[in-house]
């Protein structure tokens, strides 16, 4: 589904004026614009525009926002290339099926020294994934903003993974239970 700028900006409380500075600056693109030049988004600009707005809320300002949302990019980037990269390992330099592409996302093993290979120190921390852990452990770091740039805070922060594994599955169990879907068997092996 596709929404006029009037509408999101009605949707918003982002003015069409701020919405248009957005694209011209290439923060917030439209999805496409109409032959009568009105630009129309889709739900990916308007999660991008929810960023934005927290980002704008939080005191930051455009280029660091800009800033902050490359980076995420590069980083999910990497780990797409990262995981093809694995997976071409595993199945051979050839074009690969989605569940072959599942399986790397899902044996990602970047470590500290990859990281430094890849050029990423500062961007992400080490992450393994498995069938049983797309997140990879979840670990976080906080980033503070200083008015001029991003702090890395010192240490890691691991959340209590029994407890979020819970609620995780029963949201697995009941939207696969919605939708008609099932689970997979991490216990089975992978094509």
């Amino acid at each position: 589904m596709a929404w006029s700028i009037a509408q999101v900006a009605r949707m918003s409380k982002a003015s069409s004026r701020m919405l248009r500075h957005y694209d011209e600056i290439g923060l917030l693109p439209p999805a496409r614009v109409g032959g009568n030049g009105y630009r129309y988004y889709e739900e990916e600009q308007l999660l991008r525009l929810q960023q934005i707005l927290l980002l704008r809320e939080l005191g930051l300002g455009l280029e660091a926002i800009g800033e902050v949302l490359y980076n995420r990019g590069l980083t999910a980037a990497l780990m797409t290339v990262e995981a093809v990269k694995r997976a071409q390992l595993k199945y051979g330099k050839k074009p690969l099926n989605g569940s072959e592409v599942r399986w790397g996302l899902e044996n990602l093993a970047i470590d500290e020294s990859s990281i430094a290979q890849l050029g990423f120190t500062g961007f992400m921390t080490p992450i393994h994934t498995s069938c049983n852990d797309h997140e990879g452990g979840s670990s976080s770091q906080i980033e503070t903003w200083d008015g001029s740039r991003w702090v890395v805070q010192p240490g890691v922060y691991r959340p209590d993974q029994e407890l979020i594994g819970r609620m995780v599955r029963a949201s697995a169990e009941k939207y696969a239970s919605e939708k008609k879907l099932q689970m997979q068997d991490c216990g089975k092996s992978s094509p």
